[in-house]
């Protein structure tokens, strides 16, 4: 596979597991059009995912590096890691944005809206606090030195791609198909489902991090589940807890909530069960390393990634 074919596999991999509509994915406020320089493009409907730096997207790829922060310390490891295995790694793929994504990642923050109207909830209204949100994001990066990671892609000469969104989607469709295939009723069930998942059990053998109710009893019924905060770049604005309130959600999914939206929700009464982001991220991230082995690509992992095969 060449590069462009990988960004592109992965793209409509996150088309394929979003929760909107695929045309409106397609239709979203922000995107981008991928063009090979042989004639070929895709659109890239994700603000978080993109090139952070590749001369040619026509190279062919027969070892990835991938991770889900990869930043200096990793690239040099890897300079370090091909020499003692007479290795090449062809492109490093980080989950989390670095280099120029950084800059367009806040325009993710929306797709929250579509995300959530497609699990039930009235968004009416809303509108107006992402945006008020996506302004003070974009005012953010005026002070991110987002060309720290790239000057190092650029001294080194590597390749390499963020894709996030994408694979956030196919983490939380493989929870929820993962809990519903459980038949979980309880907070209980739901992190005993949870914690079964391979990337949750790995960081639990190996660290002691597990999923964790962090409103409610294990006793308390399940409800209206309503899977957010794993995709869309962050958690929104306030104000969406009592959109979900009175759209009849009972418990929340998440990988992971802050303090102000904990003490908001407390007051609204409903649950939280928390799952961990790391292990959360990684499920997407290996399911598409699975992809990628399957097409005879070798996968080195690091960066965080806890690795698992599916």
């Amino acid at each position: 596979m060449t590069i462009f074919e990988i960004f592109k596999q992965a793209v409509e991999l996150g088309i394929e597991h979003d929760f909107r509509p695929r045309e409106e994915v397609l239709n979203y406020h922000w995107q981008e059009e991928i063009k090979n320089g042989a004639g070929e493009s895709f659109v890239n409907p994700y603000a978080d995912t993109g090139v952070a730096y590749v001369k040619d997207l026509n190279v062919g790829v027969a070892r990835v590096a991938v991770g889900l922060d990869l930043a200096q310390d990793e690239l040099l490891a890897i300079e370090e890691w091909e020499e003692d295995n007479n290795k090449k790694v062809d492109l490093f793929i980080s989950h989390h944005p670095r280099g120029r994504v950084l800059i367009s990642f806040p325009h993710i923050l929306k797709t929250q809206i579509g995300n959530l109207k497609s699990q039930g909830v009235d968004t009416e209204g809303l509108e107006k606090y992402y945006d008020e949100r996506l302004k003070e994001a974009l005012d953010e990066t005026l002070s991110i030195n987002f060309y720290r990671t790239y000057d190092t892609l650029k001294l080194l000469k590597r390749n390499y791609i963020n894709i996030h969104t994408p694979l956030d989607n196919v983490s939380v469709r493989f929870i929820q198909e993962s809990l519903q295939k459980s038949g979980a009723e309880t907070l209980g069930d739901c992190v005993e489902a949870l914690a079964g998942i391979p990337e949750y059990k790995t960081l639990t053998d190996d660290c002691g991090i597990r999923p964790a109710i962090q409103l409610g009893k294990p006793s308390d019924k399940l409800g209206k589940a309503l899977f957010t905060e794993f995709t869309g770049g962050e958690e929104g604005p306030i104000e969406v807890y009592r959109h979900m309130k009175r759209s009849g959600v009972d418990t929340l999914v998440v990988m992971h909530m802050t303090a102000d939206a904990l003490d908001e929700i407390k007051k609204l009464g409903m649950n939280v069960v928390a799952a961990g982001h790391i292990a959360s991220d990684s499920i997407g991230m290996n399911l598409f390393c699975d992809i990628l082995e399957d097409k005879g690509i070798e996968v080195v992992p690091l960066g965080g990634l806890v690795r698992c095969h599916h």
